[in-house]
């Protein structure tokens, strides 16, 4: 078993299939613990500020909101998505030049045609898509070497960004965003941050597949709760 931490980046030992698979559940268990403790400090959070400001909103008035998962085609919430998700906020993480262009180029996309499900670029944003992607190959090939310097110098402050990015872009999961009530949303995404904690570790200690293993039995589970 290894320590839940990000406080290095160094080379861990391979693990056998079993020890690897063992880490997955593990790591598994324990957010289903955290996410939990989480959901009752909001709740009392939230209570309180309630009680002091005189309003009256929780977190179901935020998932009232959610897109409908059962809208959404089985297998692009339980394998497209997390895939997506991990290439983009997780792959880079190897400070590989090849993983550092694939993830911007991804992300790149994804801002361009705002989904992966079809192709809506018309042909002019097509264009800055692709000048833009020869722009981000070039550079990062010409300056990876102070690029990686730097990652690799800040590599703890990268890993937590990645996490609490990935937070973040769960709120655009929601509609009719209020962000008056910026405090609800912060709390929203504490489940997010806590799995993106324990699938970066998995990323970062055993590998890419395994990080996406542990966010696709996630959904997986998210997924046939909700069809219950």
């Amino acid at each position: 078993m290894y320590k839940y931490s990000l406080i290095n980046n160094k080379k861990f030992p391979k693990n056998t299939t079993k020890e690897n698979l063992y880490n997955v559940f593990y790591s598994l268990f324990l957010i289903f613990i955290f996410i939990i403790i989480s959901n009752g400090l909001s709740k009392l959070i939230i209570n309180l500020i309630n009680l002091l400001f005189g309003t009256d909103r929780t977190l179901d008035d935020l998932t009232q909101n959610l897109l409908k998962i059962h809208e959404i085609p089985f297998i692009l919430f339980v394998f497209v998505g997390p895939l997506i998700e991990e290439i983009i906020y997780r792959l880079y993480l190897s400070f590989k030049k090849i993983h550092i262009i694939i993830s911007i180029l991804f992300f790149e996309f994804y801002l361009f045609n705002e989904t992966f499900i079809q192709f809506t670029l018309d042909y002019k944003s097509f264009i800055i898509f692709f000048i833009l992607s020869v722009i981000t190959i070039i550079t990062i090939t010409y300056f990876y070497t102070f690029l990686q310097i730097f990652l690799n110098k800040n590599h703890l402050l990268i890993y937590w960004i990645s996490i609490f990015l990935f937070g973040v872009s769960h709120i655009f999961n929601l509609e009719n965003i209020e962000f008056k009530y910026f405090y609800l949303y912060i709390l929203f995404i504490v489940p997010q941050i806590i799995m993106g904690y324990f699938i970066t570790n998995l990323r970062l200690k055993q590998g890419f597949f395994w990080g996406l293993l542990l966010h696709i039995i996630i959904n997986t589970i998210n997924a046939l709760v909700n069809l219950i």
